[in-house]
């Protein structure tokens, strides 16, 4: 972003607008990206004049525009990830017999992308498209601890950005990084044993 600083910030905007679950003002933009109102009115003006954003006047607000839903539309259909995981996913579930699920970790949050599931297993319980807290499942735990501690710092500086549901989840980031060393035990454990098996 160093060399083409302003596309860096529209982008930051874009995604600032599609977390939110509804129009965002443009001083709300300003203040949560740390950007002059100035730089953002023009970011805005831009995105808009392309269809990325669209302008409620009434509402004083700024909402994704059609641009932008055709841009995640086409990325729907050329289904990159698919195309690199797909191979990988068929020989996992032909050779556990289990269902397999693809997610990426999306900032504190994991996404589910693919599904494939084995037959006669049922369907899982995080369908293509749930988002959740990246601390509260299994996957999200595994990506974690492949993170330098710092990212995982950066991710959660403190306990206000940890999620509980139903009484579940690290309650403090020291929780937090003890979870992610026991994952990583956890992994190295399995590794060495299954090398040890003979495995590849």
């Amino acid at each position: 972003m160093a060399n083409a600083p302003a596309a860096g910030h529209a982008l930051d905007v874009l995604a600032l607008i599609a977390r939110r679950g509804e129009p965002v003002p443009a001083a709300a933009i300003a203040r949560d990206l740390g950007l002059p109102r100035s730089t953002v009115y023009h970011l805005l003006g831009v995105l808009a004049d392309r269809g990325y954003v669209r302008h409620l006047p009434e509402e004083r607000r700024y909402g994704l525009g059609l641009a932008a839903y055709e841009l995640g539309s086409a990325y729907q259909r050329q289904a990159p990830l698919e195309r690199m995981a797909r191979g990988v996913m068929d020989r996992l579930v032909d050779t556990t017999g289990h269902s397999a699920h693809l997610a990426v970790l999306h900032g504190r949050d994991v996404l589910y992308v693919i599904e494939q599931r084995a037959p006669g297993r049922p369907h899982l319980v995080t369908d293509v498209g749930v988002r959740l807290p990246a601390a509260l499942t299994a996957s999200g735990m595994a990506m974690l601890a492949a993170l330098p501690a710092a990212q995982v710092r950066a991710l959660y500086p403190d306990r206000t950005a940890l999620v509980q549901r139903d009484g579940h989840g690290p309650t403090s980031t020291t929780q937090l990084r003890a979870q992610l060393q026991a994952v990583r035990q956890r992994r190295c454990s399995t590794t060495t044993t299954t090398r040890w098996r003979g495995w590849p």
